[in-house]
């Protein structure tokens, strides 16, 4: 997939590699629920709650 010229310039390049939450995030969630965070909406509400 090729990006948009005006966007290509942001991203420093014009091709977009698709990626799939479920299947290439997997090590990324697994990492972050053994580091006791949550990538859901309850964690990010829970973050925010401490910065308040």
């Amino acid at each position: 997939y090729r990006i948009p010229p005006e966007m290509a310039k942001g991203l420093g390049g014009d091709r977009f590699l698709p990626a799939n939450y479920q299947k290439d995030w997997e090590l990324v969630r697994k990492v972050a629920i053994a580091a006791g965070q949550s990538l859901n909406r309850s964690g990010y509400e829970a973050e925010n709650a401490k910065k308040k």
